[in-house]
């Protein structure tokens, strides 16, 4: 990687700076040609925000709007195919190394820029991310915006800054809840960082905060309307319940962190902290960065701590963490100086370590077919969304032969890829079995709403449907097995319902 070393001279650092941006960029398409060429059925969840996208809302059962917007933003222009249904995730993540070289350049230098920029794009986490779709994606990108336009508000940048951080905070939390941590983090550094102080008195900040409060309050009068559904299904995943510490739980978060961030840049950032590089006093840059990571770090590993948390759940911890770390390894960092002949070496072998396992990452299933290896169940990542397009495609003829009756589903991962892969896609209602409202499908389609004379009742559970008792006639029409690897099957059973009985 000398390409990145470090350099005095004016041509090394623009060769540098267009080494930087070509690996930033090229990334980028390379992403988007992955999705293209290698384009992999989707998940059940991917699926799920695509049939959101058909009905345009300001809210969902488990969401903000934003991803189902961008979905139907991409498909508009790549079709209603795995790569539109995923080609904002690239971009966004494109956007969020931007908006980090900016931070970068702001806070340090033009070279801790373009580092925080490429560190960020070569990420594990974002190089899965890059390639599938989740929420996380456009929340980092509006983070990273509102984390740099109140770096400069505190730092006198005036009502641009602070219109420009309302905007990105109120599109943030349309895209995920979790953007509210940015606020905690601001309030530890108007609470803590006495430059920063003045800004808490800024009515131009309270006009920011505001323009946030605006561009989210047509997504909360969604939320009063449907019993604030978004926010129970939050709780319900936080699932805390009683206080029971559960350490094991806490561990397992924290191991699965070194994935996320990526083992030597983790440990570079536990080396800054407990080195007291980032202390009042020492580098104010590096505190500030550090208030705004703690917030979703201490939140999610109490999580953790009292039930248990996924992996990705603090991902928002991480875009402040690139700058710190791009700073650290580039010997921006006040203090730092002693660490910077290993730490330089610390930020290009992550580089290349990245770089590796991203690439490898892509080029995973076609290297296995060039190789004529066998995936299995545990060998393949995707295994999770293999087989459901085939199983589509036998279920097709059933429905083609009952037009207009509708299919009925027990889970809302089987509506989702049922609806993206029949195609055409028939109508559809969701089996509620417990009668509560545990997913959107049961909030928007239930079937006990509908009550159809007739249906076509499509399960993975092998043991009689509940949904059998409504009708006089019902009986099993089809065993859908798609085998998928010797050590998995995709099975699916089909009944034919006619007759309902009148309600009780």
């Amino acid at each position: 990687m000398t390409f990145l070393a470090a350099s005095a001279s004016p041509a090394a650092a623009d060769r540098f700076e267009r080494a930087a941006w070509a690996a930033i960029i090229g990334l980028a398409i390379l992403r988007i040609a992955t999705l293209w060429a290698e384009p992999l059925p989707l998940y059940g969840d991917e699926a799920q925000y695509w049939v959101w996208s058909l009905d345009p809302a300001w809210g969902y059962f488990s969401k903000p709007p934003l991803v189902a917007w961008a979905v139907a933003l991409t498909t508009a222009l790549a079709g209603d195919t795995e790569l539109g249904v995923r080609l904002s995730s690239p971009l966004f993540h494109l956007g969020t190394s931007i908006v980090l070289v900016a931070i970068g350049t702001r806070l340090f230098d033009r070279r801790t820029g373009l580092w925080a920029g490429i560190l960020w794009a070569t990420l594990p986490a974002v190089s899965i991310s890059a390639v599938t779709l989740s929420t996380d994606a456009p929340l980092l990108f509006f983070w990273s915006m509102a984390l740099y336009a109140a770096l400069r508000g505190i730092q006198g940048g005036g009502w641009g800054a602070w219109l420009l951080f309302g905007a990105s905070l109120g599109l943030g939390l349309l895209s995920k809840l979790a953007m509210a941590y940015l606020l905690a983090g601001l309030a530890l550094v108007l609470a803590t960082d006495r430059q920063s102080r003045p800004a808490a008195l800024d009515w131009r900040l309270w006009t920011g905060l505001a323009l946030g409060g605006v561009i989210y309050l047509p997504n909360l009068l969604w939320q009063r309307a449907h019993a604030f559904v978004t926010f129970r299904h939050v709780a319900d995943d936080a699932n805390v319940q009683a206080f029971a510490l559960k350490f094991d739980r806490l561990g397992a978060f924290l191991g699965e962190q070194f994935g996320v961030f990526g083992p030597l840049l983790l440990l570079g950032l536990l080396w800054i902290l407990l080195r007291g590089r980032a202390l009042p006093g020492r580098d104010r840059r590096a505190t500030l960065l550090v208030l705004f990571s703690l917030p979703p770090l201490l939140a999610v590993s109490t999580v953790a701590l009292l039930s248990a948390a996924n992996a990705n759940w603090a991902a928002t911890a991480y875009p402040s963490a690139t700058v710190l770390l791009a700073a650290w390894g580039t010997g921006a960092l006040a203090g730092a100086s002693a660490d910077s002949p290993w730490a330089g070496r610390v930020l290009r072998a992550t580089l290349a370590l990245h770089l590796f396992a991203g690439i490898a990452a892509y080029a995973y299933h076609p290297v296995a077919r060039g190789f004529g290896l066998e995936l299995t169940r545990r060998t393949d990542p995707a295994s999770r969304q293999m087989g459901w397009p085939e199983v589509a495609a036998a279920l097709q003829p059933i429905l083609a032969a009952h037009p207009g009756v509708p299919l009925v589903t027990e889970h809302r991962l089987v509506y989702s890829l049922m609806a993206f892969y029949l195609r055409p896609r028939p109508p559809q209602l969701q089996w509620n079995k417990d009668k509560r409202v545990d997913n959107h499908f049961e909030l928007v389609a239930d079937w006990s709403r509908a009550r159809p004379d007739q249906a076509i009742l499509a399960t993975t559970d092998p043991s009689p449907p509940g949904a059998l008792r409504e009708y006089r006639a019902g009986e099993r029409i089809a065993v859908i097995t798609v085998p998928v690897y010797r050590d998995l099957s995709r099975v699916l059973y089909v009944y034919r319902l006619s007759e309902l009985r009148p309600q009780r």
